[in-house]
């Protein structure tokens, strides 16, 4: 008996599984290519929104930091010119409370909202004030007075001896020594005179050598991997002083700080803050170069930090008098003598405050120090401004120059007083 062989049959409801499959498959890929694609648009939009939030945050930061250089300038530092005010505004510097003043435009509703309780006001219906969406902040506000302008190497011979002068004392110390003793970061040996040199030759306008005549500026910058050329001309950041020769990262970690290229061509003893600065002053104008206090390293440091940190013990040097007084007896003027004193002498427990031992002060030449000095309000600021929105943050330094002449005068109120540099990040 024959039996039949089943067949297969062919039908249409295969071919529509696969096709139904197929456009399926199609379907779901450009379905997430779709919602890839716009998580992106989506997240690049939100990127340039916050980034304008942010940039915006930021510039209203360096606003108000030129708001208050203007209030310090044309109100503080004018009260201070008056012998009886004088007593009543010290040496006040708005800078010094930022961390206060920008709450109400940097700060959150409810910091905004506790800053206010605390001084009794209702900030409820306060509007325009206090950001929910990011935040910013003034990194630094310091002003450049109280540093040693290269850029002055282009000024008259007098002057650019000065700041050579002023060179000359910020790498004298004998703390360095190992420093100038041992191979740059090239490879070279670079001594404090060569290094001074150097600086003075990469500014200046001449190809002469600085200091010594008849000789040439050689410092081998176009026989390097990378050639270049000294600038020979006035600088526009201080970082361009990296290029120098003798400049490698431990000399620029020390001296870097010291230099600026904005503001006048004397230092304001005023607004020194660096023990460094303030020990170039002591080497450069101490009446006896062979002074035990400048033949020791320890004794001169600590020295320098005492006075870089008068102004915040109340002291304000309204000129280089007050300051050179100042300097030969520290402690005295602070009355920590008087008080070690009673102290000996078994009267009240009224001992130096803890962080100030004893200095011995050191005699300064007024002559010399007038050279490469002088006292008063400050001139240059070097505000740095911050702000996240998000995911994005934005950076702006800026340099605010309260006596530059204004190019863009639309008020004569404000006829002085320019960035003179501004970089955004």
């Amino acid at each position: 008996m024959r039996t039949s062989r089943p067949r297969w049959r062919f039908t249409r409801r295969g071919v529509a599984l696969i096709a139904v499959a197929a456009v399926l498959a199609v379907l779901t890929a450009t379905t997430m290519q779709f919602r890839y694609q716009t998580n992106v648009d989506y997240a690049s939009a939100t990127n340039a929104r916050d980034a304008m939030r942010a940039h915006y945050l930021a510039r209203s930061v360096m606003n108000m930091s030129m708001l208050i250089t203007k209030v310090q300038h044309d109100i503080l530092d004018k009260l201070r010119n008056n012998a009886t005010m004088r007593t009543m505004f010290p040496d006040i510097q708005i800078s010094d409370f930022m961390s206060m003043l920008e709450v109400p435009m940097c700060g959150s509703k409810s910091e905004l909202g506790d800053m206010a309780s605390m001084m009794g006001v209702d900030a409820g219906g306060i509007k325009g004030l206090g950001i929910d969406y990011g935040q910013c902040h003034v990194e630094s506000f310091t002003a450049e007075d109280g540093k040693i302008n290269v850029n002055c190497a282009n000024g008259q011979p007098a002057t650019a001896q000065s700041i050579g002068l002023a060179l000359t004392g910020l790498v004298s110390s004998p703390a360095y020594n190992k420093l100038f003793e041992e191979r740059d970061g090239d490879g070279q040996f670079t001594d404090r005179q060569m290094f001074v040199k150097a600086l003075m030759d990469y500014v200046d306008r001449d190809e002469s050598g600085f200091g010594v005549s008849g000789s040439s500026e050689d410092y081998g910058y176009e026989s390097l991997k990378e050639p270049y050329r000294a600038k020979n001309y006035y600088i526009d950041s201080p970082d361009e002083l990296q290029l120098v020769r003798g400049m490698d990262d431990r000399k620029w970690e020390i001296f870097g700080p010291q230099l600026t290229v904005y503001g006048g061509c004397k230092i304001n003893v005023s607004a020194v803050t660096s023990p460094i600065q303030m020990m170039t002053l002591f080497v450069q104008a101490a009446k006896n170069p062979n002074d035990p206090v400048i033949a020791n390293p320890a004794k001169l440091y600590l020295l320098a930090q005492r006075v870089a940190a008068a102004r915040s013990l109340g002291k304000y040097f309204s000129d280089l008098q007050k300051f050179v007084d100042f300097v030969k007896d520290p402690d005295a003027d602070l009355g920590l003598t008087q008080a070690t004193q009673a102290t000996q002498a078994g009267g009240a427990q009224t001992a130096a405050p803890p962080g100030l031992p004893p200095v011995e002060g050191l005699e300064l030449d007024m002559t010399k120090l007038g050279q490469i000095a002088k006292a008063g309000a400050r001139r240059v600021y070097r505000i740095v401004a911050s702000a996240q929105v998000g995911r994005v943050e934005k950076r702006i330094i800026g340099v605010w120059d309260t006596e530059n002449p204004n190019q863009n005068v639309r008020d004569p109120a404000y006829r002085r007083g320019a960035w003179l540099y501004w970089r955004e990040e």
